[in-house]
């Protein structure tokens, strides 16, 4: 028998169509001589007789069924590719400040509570949300709520002479143990004065306090500093930085100044995770919790240009601002004086900037390691954290934090959105908006829009712009947050969770 090949016409018929639908010519391999007979029908009689009606048909079909598992094959591995890619996205993005996943599609509400203040704000100690409620005449309660169905577990009201109690603050700051809260209770004995702060460790779940202690409220400067506290303390010759622990007895003591601070002096203390950093007239320093210090600056280091920005008949003031990223900007206190010095986590003076350091909510080292400054000549520069060299000079105006995803940086600014690449430094994509950005899951950005009358979330493609969703809210004075990866708001006297 002779083979022989042969084209065949087949007819891809799309859903509901009607005349003019397409068709494709596949090649079909080659066929026997006795198999080319209609209807089943073979130059064999005797073979064609066992044949059933319609087999050939279905031969013919096998290609473009031969097709379809191919290009459905194409599309499952290139989904699972992009689920890879997402997933690896969601990795490096994870614990950042404004990261929320799985913002593909319109959210709905898990859950909502009532919170008719005029103020709150949330916090989240694990699977528990804390959510520090205000009344305009100042007083405030702390709710605890179940994160995951927004039950209420306790609450933490003013009694007595308190004025106000404050749950959730920063863990980075009180490293509470696990299970665990802190909060600080002000307390007051006439009028509205502060009379006392009382720093407490709660129960996460219960509110049960599970420890006590008081804060000084006089003095030049306390913080507390896990479960101590960092106090700042003058005598008549010199001015010293002293960690006292729970019992009172003195951890450590380290020098500050050679002399007592003025009346027109001020010391600020700040807790950043594992280190603090005090400023004090002229020095500042960044310290370890067991008082080793990893980074000191004086007016020196600027140099001669230091002595011409004292400003005249005042002390000269030296500041120390973390950045979220890592490392420390310290800037000294003159405005015709505005460079930055900064400082890398291992305390190695890396470059010097004009301009002030800007928020970067989201970053998933696509383009590297990178600063965001608000340019002293107007614009954001993206500066290289690891030289200082100059990445990218945007030249637009600039507010809110920035996010750096894919290779592009979205920002806001001038009434306009934009995504702009940062190989190039061109929009890839502008969208009119005055709003503000709430979180990213890496594929969309999510922003918050308002008028006088009401207020949206909208979720923009990241690639190119186009709106993926919509969500219309009650009042244009609600607010929207991403906490420890959940999306929240609160609006028109309630709280809720969003998400799918």
């Amino acid at each position: 028998m002779r083979l022989r090949g042969r084209k065949a016409e087949v007819e891809l018929v799309e859903l509901g169509s009607g005349a003019g639908h397409a068709s494709a010519a596949v090649e079909e391999p080659a066929l026997l001589d006795d198999e080319l007979a209609d209807d089943g029908e073979s130059s064999d009689p005797e073979r064609g007789a066992d044949r059933p009606r319609g087999w050939r048909r279905v031969r013919r079909a096998w290609p473009v069924a031969l097709l379809a598992v191919v290009v459905g094959g194409a599309y499952l591995v290139k989904a699972a590719r992009e689920q890879a890619a997402l997933a690896a996205t969601h990795e490096l993005l994870a614990g950042q400040e404004a990261f929320v996943a799985d913002l593909g599609r319109v959210p709905g509400f898990l859950w909502r509570v009532d919170a008719p203040e005029y103020w709150a704000s949330p916090s989240s100690a694990g699977d528990v949300v804390l959510l520090q409620r205000a009344k305009e005449s100042g007083e405030s309660v702390s709710v605890a709520l179940d994160r995951e169905t927004g039950a209420e577990l306790w609450r933490a009201e003013p009694q007595d002479d308190a004025l106000s109690v404050y749950c959730g603050l920063p863990s980075e700051t009180f490293a509470a143990p696990a299970g665990m809260v802190a909060c600080v209770e002000q307390r007051r004995t006439s009028g509205d004065e502060v009379e006392s702060i009382v720093l407490q460790q709660r129960d996460a779940r219960t509110g049960e306090v599970r420890s006590s202690r008081d804060v000084p409220t006089v003095g030049f400067g306390v913080a507390p500093w896990r479960s101590d506290l960092l106090q700042v303390e003058m005598a008549d010759s010199e001015t010293s930085l002293r960690l006292v622990d729970a019992e009172g007895a003195t951890v450590w003591t380290l020098p500050l100044l050679d002399r007592a601070l003025g009346s027109d002096s001020w010391v600020n203390l700040q807790v950043w995770e594992d280190r603090a950093v005090v400023s004090a007239s002229d020095r500042a320093l960044v310290i370890e919790h067991d008082g080793q210090i990893v980074v000191e600056v004086t007016p020196a280091a600027w140099g001669a240009a230091a002595a011409r920005a004292r400003p005249e008949g005042g002390q000269p003031e030296v500041f120390v601002t973390p950045l979220l990223g890592g490392g420390y900007v310290f800037s000294y206190w003159a405005s015709s004086h505005p460079e930055k010095l900064v400082f890398d986590e291992g305390g190695d003076a890396v470059y010097e900037i004009e301009g002030d350091p800007q928020v970067i909510g989201l970053d998933d080292g696509s383009a590297g390691r990178l600063d965001a400054w608000n340019a002293a000549g107007g614009g954001l520069d993206l500066v290289d954290s690891t030289t200082g060299e100059l990445a990218q000079h945007l030249g637009r105006w600039q507010y809110g934090s920035v996010y750096l995803l894919d290779g592009k940086a979205v920002l806001g600014g001038g009434g306009r959105l934009r995504a702009v690449d940062l190989t190039t430094g061109e929009d890839v994509w502008a969208e009119i908006s005055g709003g503000d950005l709430v979180a990213s899951d890496g594929a969309v950005v999510v922003v918050h829009e308002r008028n006088v009358e009401l207020s949206w979330l909208r979720a923009l493609d990241l690639e190119s712009g186009r709106e993926v969703w919509r969500l219309d809210l009650v009042s244009p004075e609600a607010v929207a947050f991403a906490i420890d990866g959940a999306l929240y708001v609160h609006d028109d006297g309630t709280f809720a969770r969003l998400g799918r």
